[in-house]
């Protein structure tokens, strides 16, 4: 069933959804680089939480010691092969389409921002063709111009002021299809725990490498009120990672990236509830 397209792309609809809005929140309670820092440091737990809720507690302490002397219980899954070679460009393509996201959404409300976005698939089409080997057909093509392009068009009021967050917030959906195309590429038909363990890879990367940053800029929250929004920000965006990356190596990014299109009216609807705007954030 988590493997299935049909339970993956709601997810990665309902999740994505929920991630812009809970970020936009987290932006009012937080700093900038505070928030953009433990939402990608949160990913260092998706493998525990994806042991946790296969194994249960008791294998999944068992599993992450991993005792010299001893050999893991019959029912427990040991580390999945997972070459550390292939994190880097994962990590590089994933912070920076986080980044440009979160940076986009100080200046756009979120469902102009998820409407953007959605201008995914037309960026993972093209690289699909001569990296996947895509079947090219014109009913495809002109499918998948016509959904980008009225998204675009409807959504995207051009001004002066506007222009540089949208030219980001394209930036993060380039890096997103690029992110797709290259699991697909890389890591196809890849197990659950081998996209959770690469997630964890990636948080842990970004947890070591990056913490300094808020730290130099004393970008700390100034209440404890950030707290709720931050974790439920970080539930929304681990479950986002987890399912959007597994539907990416298991099946066309082409198929999967068509779920950030199916979450821009969601989005509205989300966003016009919680903070009154509605897609053109008028």
């Amino acid at each position: 069933l988590t493997s299935s397209l049909y339970f993956l792309l709601p997810l990665v609809c309902v999740s994505y959804s929920l991630t812009s809005i809970t970020a936009v929140v987290c932006l009012r309670t937080s700093p900038l680089p505070f928030t953009v820092y433990i939402g990608n440091a949160t990913l260092t737990l998706t493998y525990p939480l994806h042991l946790l809720l296969t194994q249960g507690y008791d294998s999944t302490l068992r599993l992450l010691r991993r005792p010299a002397a001893a050999s893991p219980p019959p029912t427990v899954v040991p580390h999945p092969p997972l070459k550390l070679s292939v994190v880097p460009p994962f990590l590089v393509l994933l912070l920076t389409s986080n980044v440009l996201y979160i940076v986009s959404l100080t200046h756009l409300p979120p469902s102009l921002a998820v409407a953007i976005f959605s201008t995914s698939p037309a960026f993972v089409y093209l690289l699909s063709l001569p990296l996947l080997s895509l079947t090219h057909t014109w009913p495809r093509l002109f499918c998948v111009f016509v959904s980008i392009s009225g998204v675009f068009v409807s959504s995207v009021p051009l001004t002066a002021s506007s222009l540089p967050p949208v030219l980001l917030m394209l930036g993060s959906a380039s890096a997103a299809a690029c992110y797709k195309v290259l699991m697909r590429l890389i890591l196809p038909s890849s197990p659950p725990s081998s996209i959770t363990l690469l997630l964890t890879y990636i948080g842990s990367a970004i947890t070591l490498l990056a913490w300094p940053y808020p730290y130099l800029t004393n970008s700390y929250p100034d209440s404890w009120s950030f707290l709720f929004p931050q974790i439920l920000h970080s539930l929304c965006l681990l479950t986002f990672n987890a399912s959007i990356n597994i539907a990416a190596s298991r099946h066309q990014p082409i198929h999967v990236s068509m779920a950030t299109l199916m979450s821009v009216p969601l989005t509205a609807v989300l966003s016009y509830a919680a903070f009154g705007d509605g897609v053109t954030g008028r």
